[in-house]
Formats: C-alpha cells, structure tokens, sequence
C-alpha cells in the first residue's frame, strides 16, 4: 500500500511550505503549518495582546501592563493551556512572523517591559549575552543581590546584627535557626565572603 498523494503549498500565514493531503484542503484544513499559526489562535492573541499595551507612559518604549517575570519581562498566553509566551517575542510574532527555532528576541532599548516591534531585533543566545554584557546589563538590576534579590531571607540590617552578635561569641548555629539561612551561609557573613560591602 503506497502513501496517500499530498499537495505541496504555502503556510497561508507564515508561507513555510508544507504537505496536506487533498481530502484535508477540500474539507477547508490544511491552511496553517501549524498550531502557532492557526488564524483564530492568532487573531485572539492580537486582540489580546493590545489590551495590555500602554503607548503612552514612557515613550519612546510602549509598555507591558500585565503579568511579568521577576526581570521584568511581560507575559501572556497564546490562548491554551500551558502555552505562555514572553510578550516581547508575541509582538514581534505578530509584527514580523514566526521566530526561527533557537533565536532570541533581543531589546535595542534595554527596557524588558517595552513590546514596540522596532524595539526588538533577532539574535542567538550569545548574541544575547555579549549584547548583556556590551551594556554592562550582567550586573545590578538585571541580577539583583542581597536584598533585592526577590528570594532574599535576610536584609543588610539582618546581617550588620549576625556579625555583631558573632562577635560577641553567639553560636552560629543558634543564629542560622532564627535567621531560617543554613549555618554555612552564617559562616559566609562572618568571613565577609557573602553580603560584603
């Protein structure tokens, strides 16, 4: 038994080629690559996506309103379950297509929130981390430490008091149980090899 006969034609959003059988065009499927490109997944996506755009607030940048990563990036579904996406890289799906596997959406303007297309440029993940590292974006806010660190159990006045009470001959085990830390992590304050000024 030989393979059912195929059509050869264009994705009718991305123009990827590909292969539906005849029985699928004739019964209106066979239109579409793929899920990612499927007109009202799409269509629901756009309208979406714009109710959560603010042109406004820091221009030259337009902003994402709703949910966010802890970098800062926003965040939206495509419409399923499971199936999130950044809001940086919806938008330059919807302006510019589907985004070849393995690239990244980079920012010219360095602000995670901003979704404007011509704000957003494709790269590889080196691409991605010699941009980081040309802005000097590898330090501070991008990688936020001690108590701006959003997983931070201890403050600077936390540890100016470990250290003090330390000093003064406190247990360090003792110290690490109602700090909630490890007692290596006390160990680390003491030496300054941590939470160093």
């Amino acid at each position: 038994m030989g393979r059912k006969p195929t059509l050869t034609k264009p994705c009718d959003r991305c123009g990827k080629i590909m292969h539906p059988r005849p029985s699928m065009v004739q019964r209106g499927y066979g239109k579409y690559c793929s899920q990612r490109c499927n007109h009202p997944v799409m269509d629901n996506l756009k309208e979406r996506f714009w109710q959560k755009v603010d042109k406004e607030f820091a221009p030259p940048c337009w902003i994402w309103t709703a949910a966010k990563d802890r970098h800062g990036y926003g965040c939206i579904s495509r419409g399923g379950r499971g199936t999130g996406i950044s809001a940086h890289r919806a938008s330059y799906e919807l302006h510019y297509g589907i985004i070849p596997e393995g690239l990244c959406v980079l920012h010219h303007c360095d602000n995670p929130s901003c979704v404007r297309p011509d704000h957003l440029f494709l790269g590889t993940q080196l691409d991605n981390v010699s941009d980081m590292m040309q802005k000097n974006r590898h330090h501070s806010s991008f990688f936020p430490k001690h108590e701006q660190h959003w997983n931070a159990k201890l403050s600077w006045e936390k540890v100016d008091s470990i250290r003090a009470r330390i000093s003064l001959g406190e247990s360090k085990i003792l110290l690490a149980r109602e700090y909630g830390v490890s007692k290596t992590a006390i160990k680390l304050i003491a030496a300054r090899k941590t939470w160093a000024r």
